[in-house]
């Protein structure tokens, strides 16, 4: 199941376009824009360098992690624009141009990328005969490359348009084509000295001009949609005009059955303007691979600067470390753009951290919560500065489990700091339980009074109340969604106040339910609570039975799920997107609200069986049916990050907005051949998400 693109005729005239992981065209909403990006930034980069290999002069390998690109690519200086992104920008634009499409192409039954894979295994950039600029195939011991020349500055400021890149596709599809398609087979001159022409076009049995005359044909009329209409009056022309141009060309090197003659543009020439979003619009980054890193993933944002902050833990050394990005002095990430600091060292110290950042004037906190292994505790770490300086301090906040779990951290208006989490309470024994920072005369064990500790909920099982996960109210008062696998139920508790609405905690003044139990659900909740106004309570969450991605939302109103209260439920349950079925360990979901109460989804999908895990969101729309998922066609999901051969993406993973409406993920890649893995960071780089609606 991969990202495919459709669109919707609406009232007026008008269209919706949108990306969804069901099955659909796709296609890319504006070439200019697209071409502006860098594919060393697209999440198909992996897949790409996973498809092919490029060498130099046969011998030297290309290590594409080393190839620079800055954008906008049309402002790179052109000794930067190499060869090899040029290779890179056309095999990308392949990619997604017809992805998703069959039957447009007489020579293969799909579309273009995963025919050129099966027929070559790279390229090899190498100088070739006089007036031989590249030709297919030599044979190497990994498989067939095609042999390409260097291109001097000026082509290659050619190929950042698209113009250039067009024509390095034909070139690309034309060489390939020798493989199996008619041979040049015709064309003397006076003196008997042989042309390079093909004999007859022939649609079911394309030669190679016939090839490159099919697409120029395709690309002119919209059959394969790549944002031609979208560019100014000017720049529409000139690329109509190319085409034309190429038309004629490739059909005068057929010497006898010729296709038809084209000399006059349709009236939709390149096919209608979807204004789509460039395709790759999270940037992704690793920040940290040295070893094993970035498992319990945390992300906050510093909301004085917008700089996001990321705690995680060192499994290869069992610590809890933290990231941020810097403008200079870093140690990891792309550019030793990154710092990433131990915060503390243990030893086994950092596991189900959870970060939160507040800053108010003349305040600034940052904390984490985690749990201290080897002395059962679980542990809060507090930088807080004003403007006399900074402290920081480590607390033991409660050692009284014989083990804790999953913890969550919040802080509230006032800047008070509370943490929900799970622990073993002895054999066979659960205890699901909420602290908050009282400063003085707490009753948490090991605390000193610093701390008041409740018990929420506990069972006599060994597995209850896990993978809690803490939001609070607009009045500051907390919510807590977590998992029971004894029953395969989604939890949920939220400080009631009294006797007279609670069931559990101290004085019953919390009330815990039961909001789904249909097959085993529940698993890796995130909860967001409601801040008052039209905010709803929502919690996403994984059906282990069904392999769905689930939200719960509060509707108030009658729903399918949750407590009977006068004989009515009112909460909705509908699935979102399918995540796998049967998944065992952890598989990352992550529910965030934007500044327009628009929830965002981040999630693991190993939907795919033989197929690395992907790391996707989903993003709830405010019309029905413009999406292709979910209940009523209310969601629509995009790829974020494909993953690789052994590399699964977001077994852990946390998001977040910043004040400008940019969303930041970090997230685990695993790799399944090394047993460790690598922190990594998703930037979205568009600050609005689909749909987007043009007249």
């Amino acid at each position: 199941m991969g990202k495919r693109i459709g669109i919707i005729p609406l009232i007026g005239g008008f269209f919706a376009v949108f990306f969804c992981s069901l099955s659909a065209d796709a296609s890319i909403g504006d070439i200019k824009k697209f071409l502006d990006t860098c594919p060393v930034n697209d999440p198909i980069y992996s897949q790409i360098k996973m498809d092919f290999t490029i060498r130099h002069n046969v011998d030297t390998i290309l290590s594409m992690d080393s190839i620079v690109c800055s954008e906008p690519v049309s402002a790179m200086p052109i000794s930067q624009y190499s060869d090899d992104l040029i290779i890179l920008q056309s095999l990308r634009v392949m990619y997604y141009m017809d992805k998703g499409q069959s039957g447009h192409l007489p020579w293969t039954s799909g579309a273009l990328y995963p025919w050129l894979k099966s027929q070559i295994k790279g390229f090899d950039i190498k100088l070739l005969d006089k007036g031989v600029s590249g030709q297919c195939c030599e044979a190497l011991a990994d498989g067939l490359y095609m042999e390409m020349i260097p291109e001097e500055d000026s082509g290659r400021n050619w190929d950042r348009t698209w113009q250039g890149i067009s024509q390095t596709i034909g070139f690309f599809a034309h060489e390939a084509r020798h493989l199996l398609g008619p041979s040049h087979d015709c064309s003397w001159d006076a003196e008997g000295n042989r042309f390079i022409d093909d004999n007859n076009y022939n649609p079911g049995n394309l030669s190679s001009f016939g090839v490159q005359w099919w697409l120029e044909k395709s690309w002119l009329y919209g059959d394969i949609q790549v944002g031609i209409s979208c560019q100014s009056a000017t720049e529409k022309q000139d690329i109509i005009s190319w085409h034309l141009s190429g038309l004629n060309t490739f059909r005068a090197r057929f010497c006898s059955v010729k296709p038809t003659a084209i000399n006059f543009a349709p009236a939709d020439a390149g096919g209608v303007c979807r204004s789509a979003p460039p395709m790759n619009p999270w940037k992704v980054q690793t920040v940290d691979s040295t070893l094993d890193q970035g498992r319990y993933a945390s992300v906050g944002i510093d909301s004085s600067d917008n700089t996001p902050y990321v705690s995680y833990y060192d499994a290869s050394g069992g610590r809890l470390r933290l990231a941020h990005p810097v403008k200079s002095g870093g140690i990891c990430g792309p550019g030793y753009s990154w710092s990433c600091q131990t915060i503390d060292s243990g030893p086994s110290v950092g596991k189900y951290n959870s970060l939160a950042l507040r800053y108010a004037p003349f305040i600034w906190k940052r904390a984490i919560s985690y749990v201290d292994e080897a002395n059962h505790a679980l542990q809060y770490y507090l930088l807080s500065c004003n403007i006399l300086g900074c402290s920081t301090t480590f607390d033991v906040v409660d050692n009284s489990l014989s083990q804790v779990h999953h913890t969550s951290l919040k802080f509230d208006s006032s800047g008070t700091a509370h943490i929900a989490y799970q622990g073993s309470c002895g054999a066979h024994c659960s205890q699901l339980k909420y602290a908050s920072f009282v400063g003085s005369g707490g009753n948490c064990a090991g605390s000193a009074g610093r701390w008041q500790c409740e018990v929420i909920d506990s069972a006599s099982a060994d597995d209850y109340g896990l993978y809690v996960s803490l939001d609070l109210y607009g009045n500051n008062l907390a919510g807590v969604a977590s998992y029971d696998r004894s029953n395969g139920d989604l939890r949920y508790s939220w400080v009631c106040g009294s006797s007279a609405c609670g069931n559990c905690g101290p004085g019953n003044s919390w009330r815990c339910d039961v909001l789904d139990s249909t097959g085993d659900v529940g698993l890796f909740p995130s909860l967001h609570a409601s801040k008052g106004g039209a905010d709803t309570t929502r919690i996403a969450y994984y059906d282990r039975t069904n392999g769905k991605l689930k939200m719960a939302e509060f509707h108030g109103t009658v729903g399918n799920c949750g407590p009977l209260l006068f004989g009515f439920r009112y909460w909705q349950c509908d699935a979102v997107d399918s995540m796998g079925a049967g998944l065992t360990g952890n598989a990352g979901i992550s529910l965030s609200v934007d500044s327009n109460g628009t929830p965002l989804v981040a999630y693991m999908d190993a939907s795919e069986e033989q197929a690395s895990a992907k790391l996707k969101v989903a993003r709830r729309l405010e019309i029905p049916e413009l999406g292709t998922c979910g209940a009523l066609n209310f969601w629509q999901s995009r790829l974020v990050d494909a993953g690789g051969p052994s590399l699964d993406e977001g077994i852990y993973v946390s998001l977040a907005f910043n004040s400008k409406g940019q969303g930041i993920l970090a997230y685990y890649e695993e790799d399944t051949y090394y047993s460790d893995g690598n922190l990594k960071v998703a930037l979205f780089w568009e600050q609005l998400f689909l749909p987007f609606v043009f007249r």
